[in-house]
């Protein structure tokens, strides 16, 4: 009795995680806007930011492939702009 209902417990997991619900359409939506600003963003920020000889923005700035590139390229800027200006307090993001 106990491992049939191990399995019946199992099997209800796998079936409500393999019939999940797609995301709404304001969250695709709010989310590729999102993603849209920060390419905004980094691509003003590479066509206004000076970067002072000796520093140099890792990674590329000019590679962007998906929201985890756009932010890590962000934290580069974070850091360049706090090197900048004689230490100047970065921003720290939690998850």
């Amino acid at each position: 009795m106990d491992y049939t209902l191990a399995l019946l417990f199992s099997l209800l997991h796998v079936f409500s995680v393999g019939t999940a619900a797609p995301l709404p359409v304001e969250v695709v939506k709010m989310k590729s806007k999102v993603k849209w600003m920060a390419e905004q963003l980094v691509v003003r920020l590479n066509k206004d930011f000076q970067v002072p000889p000796g520093l140099t923005l890792s990674p590329p700035a000019d590679i962007l492939d998906g929201p985890s590139s756009i932010v890590t390229v962000l934290d580069g800027y974070n850091s360049l702009i706090s090197d900048t200006f004689n230490g100047v307090s970065q921003v720290k993001l939690t998850s």
